[in-house]
């Protein structure tokens, strides 16, 4: 685990399986969905590598061999994107997916949670992901952890990946499979440690914040691309000091000046990138290799005393659905000792452009009213019943 710049990791590349490995179960969780993306994870999963989509779709094939009934998508009802090229194969991964109806007038679907199961000469391994990526094209900068099973020095169990996967995964896993993961131990990346994983079902209102109750650290940390007055808030209200927020000028204008808050932004998350197919093939590359960077999508909240730093890390946005609910989230607290870890992380926050916390833009607000109307237009639509004549 690391933050350095220049250190970022493909997940893809994380969760393929190694030589002689060959994948039983896959479960995704994701709020929006990308169908070249998921090509791209079919590939990476159950296909071979050197293969060129296109000009032959057989490594497609081959992977989707592999996965069938393997693989299994949780997205967001209306969140999905479908490209406009190789809509031919879009019959077989329809057959992957599994549409969470949240209604998001209300509450979302939003963890971002990746757990695969594999076997090979070395008996059953699992590989559990949770951070703050989504199944797309999108390549702003994100943070996750990925935890691995096994018998090693160092390995423990962690019963909230059971737990989780029993319930926010809920019918997606055997009862074999539950009970693996229930005795399994898991190694983290040098100088981590979990201490908690926590979640949320679409509708509950459960905080997140508990655990920092009444802590006193040195500096307070936080990067979130959307961010509310009620989410930060809650925040201040339990943790004492100053904060430094990385958030985009658009929802620190949203949000307006706090007390104790240090406004800084990178650039905003793009929400709409277009991948190709042939890009997800590249492991040394990351995930979407010829396009750049261009925003910060990561959700995180660290506090730091001395050499030692806790660390929230996961789909949580810093606004009141994502810290407090109804969103279904999927967040890890850890504890970390590394200084190298914690570090690149606090200086990346504090070397952002600062931000003057102006009032809230009120055109600006009128327009996101409208935006968001026309997002619960279209969701009512799609609760309708339809019919072909």
């Amino acid at each position: 685990m690391s933050f350095e710049p220049g250190d970022g990791a493909s997940v893809f590349a994380a969760m393929r399986p190694r030589k002689g490995q060959m994948l039983t179960r896959a479960v995704i969780a994701t709020y929006s969905l990308d169908m070249v993306a998921l090509l791209g994870l079919v590939l990476a999963l159950g296909g071979d590598d050197e293969a060129d989509f296109a000009s032959s779709p057989l490594g497609l094939v081959k992977a989707f061999e592999q996965v069938r009934s393997k693989l299994v998508v949780m997205h967001q009802l209306g969140r999905i994107s479908a490209p406009r090229a190789h809509r031919s194969i879009l019959p077989l991964l329809d057959t992957m997916l599994h549409a969470v109806a949240t209604d998001e007038r209300t509450a979302s679907w939003h963890p971002k949670i990746m757990l695969a199961r594999y076997t090979g000469d070395g008996g059953p391994e699992w590989r559990f992901w949770i951070g703050s990526r989504n199944l797309t094209g999108s390549t702003d900068l994100e943070a996750g952890l990925l935890l691995v099973s096994g018998t090693g020095r160092g390995t423990r169990q962690i019963a909230d990946v059971h737990d989780l996967a029993a319930e926010l995964l809920a019918g997606s896993l055997q009862e074999e499979e539950l009970t693996e993961l229930r005795e399994a131990k898991w190694s983290a990346p040098s100088g981590v440690t979990v201490r908690r994983l926590l979640w949320r079902k679409p509708g509950e209102e459960k905080s997140f914040l508990d655990e920092w109750e009444n802590r006193r650290p040195e500096s307070i940390r936080a990067l979130s691309p959307f961010i509310d007055r009620t989410g930060v808030g809650a925040i201040l209200g339990v943790i004492s000091g100053p904060m430094t927020l990385m958030t985009t000028r658009e929802a620190m204008s949203s949000c307006g000046p706090l007390g104790r808050v240090e406004y800084r932004t990178a650039a905003a998350p793009d929400p709409e990138a277009e991948v190709r197919v042939e890009d997800q093939q590249e492991e040394a590359a990351g995930d979407f290799s010829d396009r750049p960077t261009i925003g910060v999508h990561a959700k995180l909240l660290m506090t730091t005393r001395g050499q030692k730093a806790e660390m929230m890390l996961g789909s949580a946005n810093l606004t009141r659905r994502g810290l407090r609910g109804p969103n279904a989230e999927a967040v890890a607290l850890l504890d970390i000792s590394d200084p190298a870890v914690s570090g690149p992380l606090a200086s990346f926050i504090d070397q952002g452009v600062q931000l003057s916390a102006e009032q809230p833009d009120e055109e600006r607000e009128t327009r996101l009213r409208i935006e968001r109307e026309l997002d619960h237009a279209i969701y009512a639509l799609l609760e309708r019943p339809m019919a072909l004549w």
